[in-house]
């Protein structure tokens, strides 16, 4: 099974751009000298509440823009965070900060108790060797969709009655069980699921999977994150092989020249700038 392909930051780095020179980009660099306790992150949000949470391989940090919370496992605390190695984290249209784990789990936040509660994922499946929470998005219509790196995705109604989960050699369409980001294409409604040996289609009403021929040049790719810029068009980044553009229509996906730098190869965050600067 293929890691994961985490980012690894010495320093967490914060962009502000300021209005009177809107080319001019300034950095504050948060680092644990700063009270952050760890340097490998491996998700950032910025919070509905003004906060900005950081995941790390040593538990979940909250900053205020000067000071920093740490929630981490408490064996004496029962419902403190289950395990401090965090893979990803996710922040729901009403606010609930998911936590996903190295382990296999993911846990809501209670923000006022710092209370983490589990969902009940895998239904008593003890026997099966648990694989890292990849990362976590939303269907639109209650139910929460969960990567895993080698287990394939579920989708896990908020109620907490459904389950369905969906893996190669079950689940038609799906290329590979190790799901790198899910990312909502806003024009269709459907998701993007990228993952260590390409990119599929899911359609969140009818549960289908549909690959497309014409992204065969991404097979051998891991895709770790993709942005639907236009309804004709998609921005797919990877990890080592830089950022693709595909239109569709066309052939094949078509690799974007970007400035050379070893960083402009691994791709890991794409967000679509709706103030159009």
């Amino acid at each position: 099974m293929l890691k994961k392909a985490w980012f690894v930051l010495i320093t967490l780095c914060f962009a502000q751009i300021t209005f009177a020179q809107r080319d001019l980009i300034r950095f504050n660099n948060i680092t644990i000298d700063n009270g952050l306790i760890q340097g490998s992150i491996s998700g950032v949000v910025h919070g509905k509440d003004g906060f900005i949470w950081i995941a790390t391989a040593d538990g979940l940090h909250r900053y205020d823009g000067y000071n920093f919370k740490i929630y981490r496992n408490d064996p004496s605390q029962p419902n403190s965070l289950p395990d401090n190695y965090i893979s990803c984290i996710y922040e729901d249209n009403s606010g609930k900060l998911l936590v996903g784990l190295y382990n296999g789990e993911v846990c809501i936040l209670n923000k006022r108790s710092s209370e983490f509660k589990k969902l009940n994922l895998h239904r008593g499946k003890t026997n099966e060797t648990p694989k890292p929470v990849s990362c976590i998005s939303e269907d639109g219509r209650g139910a929460y969709l969960i990567g895993f790196d080698g287990a394939g995705m579920i989708k896990y109604d908020t109620s907490g009655t459904k389950i369905k989960i969906f893996q190669t050699g079950v689940t038609g369409g799906l290329v590979s069980n190790s799901i790198r980001c899910i990312s909502k294409d806003r024009f269709t409604g459907n998701f993007w699921v990228g993952t260590a040996t390409g990119l599929t289609e899911y359609n969140p009403v009818n549960d289908v999977f549909t690959t497309y021929p014409n992204f065969r040049n991404l097979n051998d790719k891991i895709i770790t994150t993709i942005l639907a810029t236009q309804p004709d068009q998609l921005h797919i980044g990877t990890y080592g092989k830089g950022l693709y553009l595909y239109k569709r229509g066309e052939d094949t996906a078509s690799r974007m020249v970007l400035p050379k730098s070893k960083g402009s190869r691994f791709i890991s965050f794409l967000e679509y700038n709706t103030n159009n600067k």
